[in-house]
């Protein structure tokens, strides 16, 4: 069932905006902070603030690019050649992510899945540039890592997945929640709090083909499928891709016998009932 349905993304053409760009920067910022670049404010778009420390090292970064690009084509000399060929590689990361941006939605973002790889070539092209002895050379590289994991890492704050400590406890509170999967509508943030396997509700279109999804058949099959499979769904009354007419539909069905509510404070729990198949 939970295959069925997609994840909301479309392959047609959709530029770039200005949200793209200021996307890009937050995470090239996150190079040198966590909390900047993490998975709220690039992945999940939360939040629009950028710092202005952030700003100049985007354009720091983004000028440095330009000049290594330059200087692989031979027209200028100013790098030395290991941060060259890093920048120049990180350069293209970027821009095959701006393609990806482009032309397939949030199917491509700059996260630190993209942005983190291109902050370690950065990095190892500065460390591989510096022309010191081999014994010094370890000695800065550890240096830097040792300052790079205490700023930009911050391990202490490795718990606080999406910036919004109030949301993870709602989803951390079902981690004794005795199903084998749950469709809901913050299966990513379900999934990283309890480790239990989660999938969102339908959408209105089908992910990639952009088809209209069937949802009256969906969640018709729903019930049964819950039972079946030891499932459950957890809607949440704040999530953060909404959950549209979700409670309406799991409403009806619950009136008619073939889901049991459970009321919580964030949201609902529906659980399959022993005719959720007839």
């Amino acid at each position: 069932w939970a295959g069925s349905v997609g994840g909301g993304h479309t392959n047609h053409w959709h530029g770039i905006d200005g949200r793209d760009l200021k996307l890009v920067g937050r995470s090239i910022s996150g190079m040198l902070d966590a909390t900047t670049g993490d998975l709220a404010r690039t992945l999940l778009k939360v939040g629009d603030d950028l710092p202005w420390w952030g700003y100049i090292v985007t354009i720091v970064w983004v000028i440095a690019v330009i000049v290594a690009v330059l200087q692989y084509l031979g027209m200028v000399r100013l790098l030395p050649e290991p941060l060259e060929l890093c920048l120049v590689a990180a350069g293209l990361l970027t821009l095959s992510l701006f393609g990806g941006i482009a032309a397939f939605d949030a199917l491509a973002t700059p996260d630190n899945r993209i942005m983190l790889p291109a902050g370690l070539l950065t990095l190892c092209g500065i460390v591989w540039s510096i022309e010191l002895s081999e014994r010094r050379v370890a000695a800065i590289a550890g240096a830097v890592l040792a300052v790079w994991a205490l700023t930009a890492v911050r391990p202490w704050n490795v718990g606080d997945l999406f910036s919004q400590p109030g949301r993870l406890a709602e989803a951390g509170e079902f981690a004794d929640l005795d199903v084998a999967a749950v469709i809901t509508n913050e299966a990513d943030l379900f999934a990283m709090a309890t480790g239990i396997p989660a999938a969102y509700l339908p959408p209105e279109r089908m992910a990639l083909t952009d088809e209209p999804v069937d949802r009256n058949a969906l969640y018709a099959g729903l019930p049964c499928a819950l039972e079946r499979n030891d499932g459950a769904v957890v809607l949440f009354t704040n999530a953060f891709f909404g959950g549209g007419d979700a409670a309406e539909r799991l409403d009806a069905l619950a009136a008619e016998g073939r889901l049991e509510l459970l009321p919580f404070d964030a949201g609902s729990i529906y659980l399959p009932t022993t005719v959720s198949c007839d």
